[in-house]
């Protein structure tokens, strides 16, 4: 196990990861990034699909690159016994497993939540599906636009002048369950900890996305009755509006930024208007207001409103890229390069001891991926497997193959 995490909270714990695509990998890189030694199973030929998906780089994935730092990476072909029973070394020696598979799959393999129970009875197996266990929609494969259709995040994303609906515009649901999950197996492993056992951790990406819309999408529907005052979606509230030359956003929801921000832009007069006097009164007159700053917006340029963002902390470009975000460029919250010049990485959204951490182990992507051109016939006797498999262990953030096939490079 790599010993250049030993300061972070997880440090110690092994990670046996079968999870593709976007929420399971990113799982367990915050997992890794916190400690674990994550150990990415992949298997022969492309590997995880998203090593093929985003901007590519002789051969490399942007986006597998993202969701894969902080890990250690083996191919293993588990349509045979031979890989199957290095898995299962592997598995009698780690804290989790994850996989994502569609319920039936993992089972089918051999290495179901019962099967893998047998081989460490302690281990906390988590289980990340689209529509849970069972259920019409159980077996059907899902992919985030998809979620953010069932879950309502298109009808609350809905053109408030249209009523159209709308998705947005990033996986967002898939990292929404990606973050319950890492959550889920950090609290399954404290229970473990307080001699609970191993844990069983099932999370469906439908269950995740709602729960994740729920505390401001559902505001309208949280209560029942017909005594309930209800307020604008905050998509209705939150606008863009055009300046002289570009655009801006306004956030100025208390009393207090209200009244700076109509002095800022010298429409004091609105402070005591009776439509704007409290936030009840400027949600239920929401149409009327957004007229309004439409037209004190477009009064001025980008740059004045930004200049008095200093003073009034309400307006902001609405995309303002990262590179240019005072934020990122004085706090370091972004911009950061892993290799000079070839690649850049965003910083840890969860900062240990000691300050300033960084992922212990680049993306096991730093060669091409996986393939299965080389026939190695002496892996087929378990004994050698394992001494392949011992080898991997010592071998660090390279990746080695292990079963009935090997990548003739020897990594990915």
């Amino acid at each position: 196990m790599p010993t250049n995490g030993g300061s972070r909270p997880l440090a110690g714990i092994r990670i046996i990861d079968l999870s593709n695509m976007i929420s399971g990998p990113l799982a367990t890189m915050i997992l890794g990034d916190q400690g674990a030694d994550v150990i990415k199973v992949e298997a022969p030929g492309m590997g995880d699909p998203m090593r093929m998906f985003g901007a590519m780089r002789g051969g490399m994935s942007s986006t597998f690159v993202n969701l894969n730092r902080s890990k250690r990476s083996i191919v293993i072909d588990l349509r045979g016994e031979t890989g199957k029973e290095i898995l299962r070394r592997l598995i009698r020696k780690a804290d989790v497993f994850v996989q994502n598979f569609r319920p039936g799959v993992v089972e089918r393999l051999g290495f179901g939540h019962d099967a893998v129970r047998a081989l460490a009875a302690d281990v906390v197996y988590a289980s990340i599906s689209g529509f849970g266990d069972t259920g019409p929609f159980s077996h059907r494969p899902v992919y985030d636009n998809v979620v953010q259709a069932l879950s309502g995040v298109t009808a609350v994303q809905a053109d408030p002048d249209t009523g159209k609906p709308e998705l947005v515009r990033n996986l967002t649901l898939d990292k929404a369950t990606a973050y319950t999950v890492a959550q889920a197996v950090t609290a399954a492993l404290l229970a473990r900890a307080r001699g609970r056992g191993g844990q069983y951790v099932r999370v469906a990406m439908l269950d995740a996305a709602i729960a994740f819309l729920w505390p401001d999408g559902m505001m309208n529907h949280t209560f029942l009755g017909d005594d309930v005052f209800r307020v604008p979606p905050i998509a209705t509230i939150y606008r863009i509006y055009p300046t002289a030359d570009g655009s801006i956003t306004v956030a100025a929801l208390t009393d207090d930024q209200w009244a700076r921000t109509c002095r800022a832009t010298d429409r004091e007069d609105l402070i005591e208007d009776p439509r704007f006097r409290s936030i009840f009164d400027r949600l239920t007159h929401m149409q009327e207001l957004r007229e309004i700053v439409t037209d004190i917006i477009a009064t001025r340029t980008t740059a004045e409103w930004c200049a008095l963002s200093r003073s009034t902390t309400f307006l902001t470009p609405p995309s303002c890229p990262w590179t240019t975000c005072p934020s990122t460029r004085r706090c370091g919250r972004t911009a950061r390069w892993w290799k000079p010049s070839t690649r850049r990485r965003v910083r840890c959204g969860r900062r240990f001891p000691p300050p300033g951490s960084t992922p212990r182990l680049p993306s096991p992507i730093d060669q091409r991926p996986p393939t299965a051109n080389t026939r190695i016939k002496c892996w087929a006797r378990l004994a050698t497997a394992e001494r392949k498999s011992r080898r991997y262990e010592r071998a660090g953030p390279w990746r080695r193959t292990i079963g009935d096939t090997v990548n003739p490079r020897g990594n990915a």
